[in-house]
């Protein structure tokens, strides 16, 4: 059996409850696909400290978080590249001018900073402490690793994005975050020099279609977007359904 390198989104892919919850299965599958001697990582649109912890919960050292903007080797960060600064700076000020909430993580930690109580609610349901300062001055600020923006589809075409990646949270938040997980997995394959045709790819969301290429193989959930399942290989049973155990077993990868 030829070596496969396994790169799982986590949520809707490898966990579902809003990441809370693992299927026994899943576990397993991991744990076999490493006896079989293949590799395992994630590729998360997370931030890396998220990522590192959730890492930790799978037995994994390995990943792409930041949607593509970084990499992790063996616990090492290899790279984390933030968003373009002088658009992040030129964003928030039109979002000042129109009275738009917005929070901002700067740091590779979980705090969002934001000068709006309003951004709290907006974004209830993720896994941050905000920081609320009304004196808080983003021009300050060396580097943007994620911005939060409430903002609901009918009022998103009030506000020009310009060319920041932009991923709908819910239905009042907006995240904009690197959304290319394929440029941290292509880094990541450089550096263990492995072949990009052994890549398997295991993703649910809008932010995974960069991820679902030509190049390597990929498997939509079943609960993916169907947007997502259209560019996919292989289409498995839902994340709580024990989609991934179902795919890598059919391929005989387990």
């Amino acid at each position: 059996m030829d070596k496969k390198y396994f790169f799982f989104d986590i949520d809707g892919t490898l966990t579902f409850n809003r990441g809370l919850s693992v299927s026994p299965h899943t576990m397993e599958c991991l744990e076999r696909l490493r006896e079989n001697g293949h590799e395992v990582f994630i590729a998360s649109g997370r931030l890396q400290t998220d990522v590192a912890d959730m890492a930790r919960r799978f037995g994994i050292d390995s990943f792409v978080a930041d949607g593509g903007n970084s990499v992790t080797l063996h616990h090492q960060i290899l790279f984390m590249h933030p968003l373009p600064h002088a658009e992040c700076i030129d964003f928030l000020e039109q979002l000042e001018r129109k009275q738009v909430p917005w929070g901002v993580i700067m740091k590779n930690e979980r705090f969002r900073y934001a000068r709006d109580e309003r951004i709290r609610d907006l974004t209830s349901g993720s896994f941050l402490t905000n920081v609320i300062d009304p004196a808080f001055d983003f021009h300050e600020v060396p580097q943007f690793f994620k911005i939060f923006v409430g903002c609901t589809a009918e009022n998103q075409h009030r506000i020009d994005f310009g060319a920041l990646p932009v991923v709908r949270f819910n239905e009042n938040c907006i995240y904009i975050e690197p959304e290319d997980k394929s440029l941290g997995i292509r880094a990541l394959m450089q550096a263990l020099d492995a072949p990009l045709k052994d890549v398997v790819v295991f993703g649910d969301g809008t932010n995974d279609i960069k991820m679902f290429r030509k190049e390597w193989f990929s498997v939509a959930m079943g609960n993916a977007r169907p947007a997502l399942k259209e560019k996919a290989d292989y289409i498995t049973a839902d994340c709580d359904q024990d989609g991934i155990f179902q795919a890598c077993q059919h391929f005989g990868w387990i």
